[in-house]
């Protein structure tokens, strides 16, 4: 991805935006900013695209909570591996490899318990990782359950 991307944004660099968001939600008086980011960005490099939006949050000067979510749950029914599982059958190149999935309805409720200001982050406590390390040891496919 160059500075600039083509198509309706052409010219407008994709790492600016939610800074350039973040800092019109605080002129006009945000104080409490939300982040939906991904699982892993904390190790990414820091080309990766979710970094300068997660900066920008962190360095915002108000109350922020970003969430790191895990895979989705719904990628098995409305996304990436639905045909395959239509089709009867999933193949991934996971190896061994194991993860838990988290339902998208969960993670709106951390999101909205979050800006409500019930789950709050900040700089000590970093990033709220919404994935339970529990379920990688025990199944590939494990799901984070809704506790209701």
């Amino acid at each position: 991805m160059g500075a600039a991307d083509e198509g309706d944004d052409a010219g407008l660099d994709r790492r600016a935006r939610v800074p350039a968001l973040v800092a019109e939600a605080v002129a006009s008086g945000a104080r409490r900013l939300v982040l939906l980011s991904a699982h892993g960005v904390g190790e990414a490099g820091d080309d990766h695209p979710l970094k300068s939006a997660e900066r920008a949050v962190r360095d915002s000067g108000v109350g922020w909570t970003i969430l790191r979510p895990d895979w989705f749950s719904q990628n098995f029914s409305e996304a990436f591996w639905r045909q395959g599982i239509l089709a009867g059958a999933l193949a991934l190149p996971t190896g061994d490899g194991r993860t838990p999935f988290v339902d998208a309805e969960d993670i709106a409720e951390v999101a909205a318990a979050a800006v409500r200001g019930l789950c709050r982050r900040d700089r000590r406590r970093g990033p709220l990782e919404l994935t339970r390390p529990a379920v990688r040891r025990r199944s590939a496919f494990g799901s984070v359950r809704r506790g209701r």
